[in-house]
């Protein structure tokens, strides 16, 4: 039996590994920023919310990428442009329960979610495919909200999954 397992583990590593050979590099440029976005993290949520976002953006799209053979790697000649259109929090933001002392972290929640559009890129920088996505809790009643970012993550998530098909559909 414990041949079994040993040689079970071997089998699914090496899979792994041919599946790493033959992965495509693709660069994953930093989320940019929408002017309307800034201004509303700049006066409102707190600039460390870009932050927060951005690496939500990141994980996401690198583990959606992989599952359709693509390798997020820095310097690749194809190229994913992310940026967030708008967000809204489900939850006060660190800044907003600063700024205003009557917020409550547990209490104060609402709908939420976010916009997101991305342009894939040659190795020329021609693009080759764009991705919208946008998801808000569309009803009170239905927000499960446990992080200040819920629905945020949400649309990230499926902003990703499109992200990664439009990958696996154009040529790079």
């Amino acid at each position: 039996m414990r041949l079994f397992h040993t040689l079970a583990a071997a089998g699914i590593a090496l899979v792994a590994l041919a599946g790493s050979a033959f992965a495509t590099p693709v660069a994953i440029a930093p989320a940019a920023l929408s002017p309307d976005l800034q201004t509303k993290l700049t006066k409102e949520y707190g600039q460390r919310e870009a932050d927060y976002l951005r690496a939500r953006i990141d994980r996401a799209l690198g583990q959606a990428l992989a599952r359709v053979g693509g390798e997020p790697t820095a310097g690749a000649p194809f190229r994913i442009e992310t940026t967030i259109v708008a967000a809204r929090p489900n939850r006060p933001t660190f800044r907003q329960l600063s700024d205003t002392p009557g917020l409550d972290y547990m209490r104060s929640f609402g709908t939420g979610g976010a916009e997101l559009t991305a342009v894939l890129r040659d190795a020329a920088g021609a693009p080759v495919g764009e991705v919208t996505h946008r998801y808000y809790s569309y009803d009170i009643r239905y927000v499960y909200a446990n992080t200040t970012w819920h629905d945020a993550e949400r649309a990230i998530q499926g902003f990703a999954r499109k992200v990664a098909n439009e990958y696996a559909r154009v040529p790079h």
